[in-house]
């Protein structure tokens, strides 16, 4: 291990600045693996934390700036908002994304407008996009702001808008731009995004002559040679081609070898997509469900829907095969009552079984470990040190369980995280209450229906958490929001009887 003497750090970080900016960014990497940087002065710790996170080690910055951003207890230390806008960015890489962007919010824009930026990023990785532009709208109106920050402001608010189905305000957006940028050298990973979207509009406007010049626009940049960038051009290529008749044969098989490709990369959202539109091309249910309850996010699973008149109908419920739909499958584990064909698995609510719940809610994308961590302790913070330790415990309990309890699944590791796959044949039962370990929740209507459903069962009320859990069929985390949602309305009350904690409508209460 490399150790470096106070002063050598601002030389250190300037010399990795500029292997970054001369495209050596593995060579800072293993730089930084074999430097002690637990003796860097605080003064360039937010630059150095800037420097791990462009060179994809997000866990080096949070552990940089963890004692300053995070400081416990009676400390007077107070993070300047560089520490905090670079600590939330690394939240939001790692997976921790509903921290990163609480956090963020903290930050004074007029010192560190970026902040504004990470933030809509943030909500970019929930698919929260209507969240996101108003964050975008700001970032975009501050002054003193360089072109190409601008530039990168423009194509992430484009980018939303898509999402948001607002294609003539992207449109008109991202044509400006190209005008004001050309064709410069130095923006060029820039141009290739911008080709990207617009292929995207007119892929959803239908236009596939024009879907075809901006592919071809985007393969003649140099950036078109990247695995990623060369990725996600054969998909709306291959997309293109599918639904026009006369090139549907040779857009399935481009669409086939574009998921081989994404399986081979990791790259599971293009796999995602590319299974969503296989499934459209074959009018096969089976594979539409698979996405559709396959997907964590909520905007996600309305934009499968929106535009496409032969979407089947979404049932409560849908069996996931997790080898193949052909085979006939012994064995069924009901994700949200955590049973084995009818046999108790798991204790109902607890840990694990929430454990279980969240890995059930995305057949595609791996989960994190800060992510996890967040998702089964969202009251607490996510500390680089302790929080892996607490779940990499809690994923070897579950193994274990589900091992004693003769459960053919296991929780596999692999590049990204943590994912369910099964050993022998085993189907999971999930439904749309799986989602809610996910989810962000519809504000209003949602809550209402569920206390119309809780006072169907319990008229008379006095009812535990986990009795709200069962009947709603959600999870410990969507129970703590209903409950506070329902005693902030005066619909609820807390009562403490014979040392347990119970639930009694208002009035009853009263």
């Amino acid at each position: 291990m490399i150790r470096l003497a106070y002063m050598d750090f601002k030389v250190f970080v300037s010399k990795m600045d500029l292997l970054i900016r001369q495209g050596r960014g593995s060579e800072v990497s293993q730089i930084l693996k074999s430097t002690d940087l637990t003796r860097s002065p605080r003064e360039i710790r937010a630059s150095l934390a800037n420097i791990c996170l462009r060179v994809g080690m997000p866990e080096k910055t949070l552990t940089l700036l963890n004692r300053y951003v995070r400081a416990q207890g009676r400390s007077l230390v107070q993070p300047t908002s560089l520490e905090v806008k670079e600590y939330a960015t690394a939240l939001i890489r790692v997976g921790a994304a509903d921290e990163g962007i609480e956090l963020v919010k903290n930050v004074n824009y007029n010192d560190v407008p970026e902040a504004l930026l990470i933030g809509g990023i943030g909500h970019f990785t929930k698919w929260q996009y209507k969240r996101a532009i108003p964050l975008l709208r700001k970032y975009l109106g501050i002054k003193n702001l360089t072109d190409y920050q601008l530039a990168v402001g423009q194509v992430n608010l484009a980018s939303a808008l898509i999402v948001e189905n607002n294609l003539v305000e992207a449109e008109a957006l991202l044509i400006k731009l190209l005008q004001d940028i050309g064709l410069r050298e130095d923006y060029q990973l820039l141009i290739g995004n911008i080709f990207e979207l617009l292929t995207q509009i007119s892929i959803q406007q239908g236009d596939v002559k024009r879907t075809m010049f901006y592919i071809d626009r985007a393969r003649k940049l140099n950036i078109s040679s990247s695995s990623v960038s060369s990725l996600f051009l054969d998909k709306w290529e291959a997309v293109g081609l599918l639904f026009n008749p006369e090139t549907k044969s040779e857009g399935l098989n481009k669409l086939y070898s574009t998921a081989e490709k994404a399986r081979r990369l990791n790259h599971w959202e293009t796999l995602r997509e590319s299974h969503y539109f296989l499934s459209r091309a074959f009018n096969d249910e089976y594979s539409f469900l698979k996405v559709y309850f396959g997907t964590p996010f909520t905007k996600y699973r309305e934009r499968m829907l929106s535009g496409y008149k032969d979407a089947p109908d979404i049932p409560h419920e849908f069996v996931y095969h997790l080898k193949s739909p052909m085979l006939n499958y012994p064995s069924q584990l009901n994700i949200g009552m955590a049973d084995m064909n009818g046999t108790p698995a798991l204790a109902f609510g607890g840990l694990l079984h929430h454990l279980l719940k969240l890995l059930a809610t995305d057949f595609y994308r791996p989960f994190r470990v800060a992510h996890i961590f967040s998702m089964l302790f969202s009251e607490e913070y996510y500390h680089p040190s302790s929080s892996p330790l607490r779940v990499y415990q809690l994923i070897k309990r579950l193994r274990r369980e589900l091992d004693k309890q003769g459960i053919p699944l296991k929780i596999e590791h692999t590049i990204g995280g943590y994912r369910l796959s099964a050993v022998e044949n085993i189907s999971l039962l999930v439904d749309r209450g799986t989602h809610e370990t996910e989810s962000e929740p519809e504000e209003g209507r949602r809550q209402w229906l569920q206390m119309e459903k809780l006072k169907a069962i319990y008229p008379t009320g006095s009812f535990d958490r986990k009795s709200i859990m069962r009947t709603l069929n959600i999870s410990y985390r969507s129970s703590s929001r209903f409950v506070s949602w329902a005693i902030h309305q005066k619909r609820l009350l807390k009562v403490v009887d014979n040392n347990r904690v119970v639930y009694q409508w208002y009035k009853q209460a009263s």
